[in-house]
């Protein structure tokens, strides 16, 4: 005899819903940003859903560059020298182009520029015999703090010298790979800044940054570094309480110091989870068993 019985159960399974937050296409006050951070809503129908299990879990962190693979630097040298043959001090004028690089870390990049300066002076001073003054450039990065400082040094001399002028366009873009305010140059063409000295703040480094966020429960809200990827998140965290609707996202290099990234894009993917319950039809089957009895 066969007898069919049939029975619902419920099971938990539990669904991520993938979300993706970033700053292309909205408008971001500085100022606004600098103190509260990037603010997005988190998703509506996720946070209407009554489940007492629900979670955030983090993916991937994101920076996209403005800028492509690099751009060439120009650089005017001018150079009085003794001419031997003629008895007499002349003077020249000379263009130098190098490439920087953006596809190699920031710290690198400015070490190369740097290098480069520094063998075109050495070469001149060798080339016209300029044994009088000081010519080199000094390029000081500090990723903790996020500043990076150039001293660039010539102390002429009375009859020989180098000095150098970069051209307008090639320093707006190098402003710009160091996330600084920059207004393109009316004259790109020309060569007209003279002195670049200074100390450069809200420097930012994708190699460098630390990312928090507010429903992160870790030691200042810290979420994850740049470029992060989890192809399942195991960093989950807790949904917001009361009337929160939203988040915040910020930008550091020491866990305090905020960073504005003025020149990239960024893409934060985070999976908000939920657990539902799901009905089943469990069949099961009886069968007996009949036994012959020999006589």
């Amino acid at each position: 005899m066969l007898s069919i019985e049939k029975e619902n159960s419920r099971v938990a399974t539990t669904k991520p819903l993938d979300e993706l937050f970033t700053n292309v296409g909205q408008k971001f006050e500085t100022e606004t940003v600098k103190h509260e951070g990037y603010r997005f809503d988190y998703p509506l129908r996720w946070l209407r859903d009554p489940s007492v299990t629900k979670a955030v879990g983090f993916r991937r962190m994101k920076f996209i560059s403005e800028a492509i693979h690099g751009f060439p630097f120009t650089v005017a040298f001018e150079i009085r020298y003794y001419n031997k043959e003629k008895r007499t001090y002349e003077k020249f004028e000379q263009g130098k182009l190098l490439q920087v690089n953006l596809l190699v870390n920031l710290e690198t990049t400015l070490q190369a520029f740097q290098e480069k300066i520094n063998d075109i002076y050495l070469e001149y001073a060798k080339q016209y015999n300029i044994d009088e003054g000081e010519y080199h450039l000094d390029i000081i990065y500090d990723r903790k703090n996020a500043t990076v400082k150039i001293n660039r040094i010539e102390d002429l001399g009375e009859d020989v010298y180098i000095s150098t002028k970069y051209n307008n366009l090639a320093w707006y873009r190098f402003l710009r790979m160091l996330n600084q305010p920059a207004e393109y140059p009316v004259h790109p063409d020309f060569y007209e800044v003279e002195n670049p000295n200074g100390t450069y703040e809200n420097v930012f480094d994708s190699d460098a940054i630390i990312v928090h966020a507010s429903f992160s429960g870790a030691q200042n809200s810290f979420l994850c570094l740049a470029n992060d990827f989890y192809e399942k998140p195991t960093k989950l965290y807790e949904p917001p309480s009361g009337s929160i609707s939203d988040f915040q996202v910020w930008f550091t290099t020491d866990g305090r110091k905020r960073i504005i990234p003025l020149y990239h894009v960024f893409y934060l993917e985070l999976s908000s989870y939920t657990t539902t319950i799901e009905r089943k039809n469990m069949i099961f089957y009886t069968v007996e068993v009949v036994g012959l009895v020999a006589n």
